[in-house]
């Protein structure tokens, strides 16, 4: 059985977005046959999220993909934490730490960067409105990190 990959009308509009340049709602509407209405409410949540940017000429309302997040987007898919983490223990190594202090400023490097990030993902899962948000986070944690629900909570990552 071949692999397929379900794809929404919003991911169409994105892809259609990508190599494009600022193009007026009613043009995307026409070139996707997808209803100007319909784009328009894709378009506000978008822009919202800031995926999606908006100029208007007159009344005409022209949108194109934010490319600062179409970049970071292609970073991160392209970088992967076990390369940030080796890149980390190769330089270290390189300066002549020990392998044992090593692991402990990785561990708090990524302790740092998770209580860093828990405030932007709790305020995000708030205003969405959603549910069992530590709940989620832990799921989060554990889905980055490849750790036990314990190792976790061992972090003392709570507010």
């Amino acid at each position: 059985m071949a692999d397929s990959t379900i794809t929404t009308g919003v991911d169409q509009l994105i892809t259609y977005l990508k190599d494009k340049d600022k193009l007026a709602i009613a043009e995307v509407s026409k070139a996707l046959n997808i209803k100007v209405n319909t784009i328009q409410k894709w378009v506000d949540f978008l822009v919202e999220e800031k995926i999606i940017g908006v100029e208007y000429k007159f009344t005409v309302p022209y949108i194109y993909l934010n490319r600062s997040i179409e970049e970071k987007n292609t970073i991160v898919e392209n970088t992967s934490l076990n390369q940030i983490k080796k890149e980390f223990y190769e330089k270290s190594t390189a300066k002549g730490l020990p392998v044992e202090h090593i692991n402990n400023v990785w561990q708090q490097k990524i302790k740092d960067a998770l209580l860093k990030e828990k405030e932007n993902f709790y305020k995000y899962t708030k205003s969405k409105k959603i549910q069992e948000v530590d709940l989620l986070w832990n799921r989060f944690c554990q889905t980055i990190f490849n750790l036990e629900k314990d190792t976790i909570n061992s972090m003392e990552l709570s507010n």
